[in-house]
């Protein structure tokens, strides 16, 4: 640990400075969270707003449950970035979060809108369908996630569960070999299989 802090230090200083939207992103992906924000606030003073650190403010303070401040930073990534739709499908996840699945599906379905290729709107959509107990629509739209997306494991976990709320044993299944198959490393993907 210290001889990586070390070497951390030592790139920065050679570098002019510290990276500190890298040390933010690999912070949050430790789930240090609140060390997270402290490195991007650290970017943010003197600079102009960008778009990819907003978004990574975002979704490290919905990890916190600060909601209403994760949905205000992703909106600003948005407006910087309007033609991301991954900022979108973290507008969705964060309201999936906060436990707002209406206000969830119709950003979802709003993105769907704008970027009718984007794999991820469709699972997200189908995500919030699911915990509005409507699991018909939702298993359409996990479906719709995996035929754009068919070599993403994600689709096929979120395609699995809804099949597994539905008892359709045969497509749970294949989607849950599938969702193995494509990343074996996923702990709900073996979940599935294993229950299956």
């Amino acid at each position: 640990m210290l001889r990586s802090i070390i070497l951390i230090g030592a790139l920065a200083f050679l570098q002019g400075g510290p990276d500190y939207y890298q040390l933010a992103k690999t912070a949050f992906e430790r789930g240090r969270f609140e060390d997270s924000l402290s490195l991007l606030s650290k970017l943010a003073e003197g600079r102009k707003p960008e778009p990819a650190p907003l978004n990574l403010k975002a979704v490290a303070l919905s990890a916190l449950g600060r909601y209403d401040e994760a949905l205000a930073a992703n909106q600003q990534a948005q407006q910087l970035d309007p033609d991301n739709p991954s900022y979108v499908y973290n507008a969705g996840e964060i309201l999936i979060a906060e436990g707002d699945f209406s206000a969830a599906e119709v950003v979802f379905q709003k993105g769907i809108q704008r970027f009718p290729s984007a794999a991820p709107l469709y699972r997200g959509e189908s995500q919030a369908q699911f915990n509005l107990n409507r699991f018909v629509e939702s298993r359409q739209s996990a479906k719709a996630a995996v035929k754009m997306a068919p070599l993403d494991p994600a689709g096929y976990v979120t395609l699995a569960g809804v099949l597994y709320a539905l008892a359709d044993r045969a497509d749970f299944g294949r989607a849950a070999s599938k969702a193995v198959e494509l990343d074996p490393n996923n702990y709900l993907a073996c979940y599935y299989y294993g229950t299956w």
